[in-house]
């Protein structure tokens, strides 16, 4: 670039940058305020910020939003005003359509009686206790709200989250990651150990760790998945829920390790908390509580009685209890939005009508009270996104530019595949509603932006792959019992099972199908759990018209894998456990499996498995990774014939899946996109009834 025009290029982003000053500073405005009411509960001084953003900004999208903040400010104090606010968002900003509908919704319930508003202020106080992208919603908060347990990704440890001085400890001596990994971990109520599943891949054990420095001990090996709920009040049981050919609900012994399993059950998928519910002993520990299918139960803690406690036609679940067990506190969306309520409880039965406690907290994930009654839960801030890169070539050299796929249901679709002829995007959606637990298969027309949808009944969804004429989508993925490969007739919705199999996915599995370019042939990676050390990988092929299947390579460690446009090939990337700096090796193999070549080698920076596709031309094997060292993800290529790797410059995080469009001029992939916030850990204070008795008689 000549002088004159570079230095006319730096003027006009100076100029731009200046004039997007009060722009920023709105916003930053608008941050201070949202810090205000939500991380400090100051409502009040919320209120005069969020009334400064829409005095001084001139972007009405941004004043609509701190409007309606106002109305939720009101609300949370209990008075009258929340009314007018809401009313004044339909009044003054009937073009921001998002803000308008809920500030309609806010208003019919108010006016239905659905929530009352009383004089004088809320005692309930929200307060944020941790943020960033370390956070990690799998363990709980220590009885004496010091710590939070959680798991490091980056090593697979169990570690713990100083509340007060913001230091981190890692407890079981996991110095790197090797393919094991702690999930849900659970304090004594002692505080001094925490109990966790350790989850080796094929196998998992139920282990505990003290704060004190010593080895962690193996407290359960054997049939099953063990996931610890929750210790017995005493100490002395730990609360498993069961996962395997019989799934239950057990009591494993502290001391010796006896399990003995009391409740057989059905652990269904749900929408806001996954797999098994979520399981709490009474402080007294007589009763469980544990939601299951969208309602509250109560099983006596020997398995023989179990009475509803909170069911209806609303999506509720548990929270846990307070600790002085006279009452539970849950979720609910009964009145249209995600509130916290709070039910009496005595002798095993509800005692009265539930209490709305907190509006809007959304969909948290619960970490547990602690024993002055001050209660601890996460909130998943990030969410994926369906983006569509544009591909340029300048010199031999890529490089690509993005944008977000404008798709109903944002945040709920992933896994977008183009068509061969390129015209229609096949993706995921995950359920829409609480009371949804399906995923669809979605036909989304690049041309025309109709959208054709199947229900699907696989849990995680992991991969798509057209057959070449267009009329089926081969579907792959897994759940707690099994794996599996389909094709999905887009006519009709017919489903034909590829690799039919009754073993569960610790004993088998078929990852990462694609198919041959004639569609005749399909292509997986198959494991089996041959030995108790070591399972067995391989490239299988299979045809479709004959079901015969035989073996194409043998895989030392777990591949993702893709074929050439040709049929030739198979491009084939390798990801070793517990290598130094998790280092991924990309090879091209013939379809016989004859001649195996490498193409390179890179240090990454995420154990996560990389996904890779050929060129159209066949010249380029694209693949999705992070190097070591970088916090973003990009797509990489690299030419066939041999050569460095080249990233597309696209630097996103947590870049999951991605396909190439026929004519290799765009690239649809799955990211949480080029910021992330990571989730955040809350504390609600101030809104059991004790604490509210005790603050109007002066005690506290």
């Amino acid at each position: 670039m000549k002088k004159p025009a570079l230095l006319l290029a730096i003027l006009m982003g100076a100029m731009l940058a200046l004039g997007a000053l009060p722009l920023q500073n709105g916003h930053d405005q608008f941050q201070k305020a949202l810090a205000k009411e939500r991380g400090e509960g100051n409502l009040e001084e919320a209120i005069a910020l969020y009334q400064k953003v829409i005095d001084e900004t001139k972007d009405e999208a941004l004043a609509a939003q701190a409007q309606l903040r106002i109305g939720f400010c009101y609300e949370k104090l209990g008075r009258e005003e929340a009314r007018k606010a809401f009313q004044k968002v339909l009044d003054n900003y009937p073009a921001q359509a998002d803000s308008v509908k809920t500030a309609r919704e806010k208003l019919a319930l108010l006016q239905s009686g659905q929530v009352v508003l009383e004089k004088g202020p809320s005692l309930t106080s929200l307060r944020l206790v941790w943020q960033g992208p370390d956070v990690e919603l799998m363990g709980g908060a220590s009885p004496d709200g010091r710590y939070i347990c959680y798991t490091d990704w980056d090593t697979g440890d169990l570690a713990t989250y100083d509340v007060k001085t913001g230091e981190k400890r890692r407890l079981t001596g996991q110095t790197k990651w090797d393919g094991s990994w702690v999930e849900n971990s659970r304090w004594s109520p002692d505080g001094k150990r925490i109990a966790y599943t350790w989850d080796m891949g094929v196998t998992a054990e139920l282990r505990i760790v003290g704060l004190d420095g010593a080895k962690p001990r193996v407290l359960y090996q054997g049939p099953g998945y063990p996931s610890v709920m929750d210790w017995s009040p005493d100490g002395r049981q730990i609360l498993v829920a069961f996962y395997g050919e019989d799934q239950s609900i057990s009591l494993v012994s502290v001391s010796d390790g006896s399990v003995r399993h009391f409740k057989q059950m059905a652990f269904p998928v749900t929408f806001t908390t996954g797999s098994a519910g979520y399981m709490r002993f009474s402080p007294d520990g007589r009763y469980i509580a544990f939601d299951n299918s969208d309602d509250i139960y109560l099983f006596s803690a020997d398995g023989k009685t179990e009475e509803p406690l909170v069911k209806n036609s609303a999506n509720d679940r548990l929270l846990g209890w307070a600790p002085d067990g006279k009452s539970i506190i849950f979720t609910s969306d009964r009145t249209g939005a995600i509130d916290a309520w709070i039910l009496p409880v005595t002798e095993g039965r509800a005692a009265g009508e539930p209490e709305l406690i907190q509006k809007d907290i959304g969909a948290v994930s619960p970490l547990g009270f602690t024993r002055d009654g001050a209660f601890f839960y996460g909130h998943g801030k990030d969410m994926q996104r369906v983006y569509v890169a544009d591909v340029e070539q300048n010199a031999g050299a890529l490089s690509a530019s993005y944008h977000k796929l404008d798709l109903p249901y944002e945040g709920r679709n992933h896994t977008a595949e183009y068509s061969p002829d390129g015209k229609r995007l096949a993706f995921i959606r995950g359920p829409v509603s609480p009371k949804s637990t399906s995923n669809s298969l979605c036909i989304h027309s690049t041309e025309t932006n109709e959208e054709k949808k199947f229900s699907v009944d696989i849990t995680r969804v992991s991969s798509l792959g057209w057959a070449p004429d267009g009329l089926s989508i081969m579907i792959a993925g897994f759940d707690e019992k099994s794996t599996s490969v389909a094709m999905i007739d887009t006519r009709t919705g017919d489903i034909r099972d590829v690799f039919p199999t009754d073993k569960g996915p610790r004993e088998e599995m078929y990852l990462f199908p694609v198919l041959s370019p004639d569609g005749r042939t399909v292509y997986c990676v198959r494991t089996r759990q041959i030995t108790e050390a070591e399972p067995s990988i391989s490239i299988i092929a299979k045809d479709l018209s004959s079901d015969r299947t035989w073996d194409v390579y043998q895989a030392h460690h777990l591949p993702f894998i893709s074929v050439s446009p040709d049929g030739q090939w198979l491009a084939v990337l390798e990801h070793p456990r517990g290598m130094v700096a998790e280092e991924k090796i990309l090879k091209v193999i013939t379809t016989n499996g004859e001649k195996v070549r490498e193409l390179c080698r890179f240090a990454s920076g995420s154990n996560a498995v990389n996904q890779l596709r050929w060129s159209a031309d066949g010249r380029y094997v694209f693949f999705a990774g992070v190097r070591e060292g970088e916090e973003k993800w990009d797509i990489w290529y690299v030419p066939v014939n041999g050569g460095e790797p080249e990233k597309l410059g696209l630097a996103v995080h947590r870049l999951q899946y991605f396909s190439l469009h026929p004519d290799g001029k765009q690239i649809a992939f799955t990211s949480f996109g080029p910021t992330l916030h990571g989730p955040e850990v809350w504390v609600m204070e101030n809104f059991l009834p004790g604490d509210k008795a005790d603050a109007k008689g002066g005690n506290r």
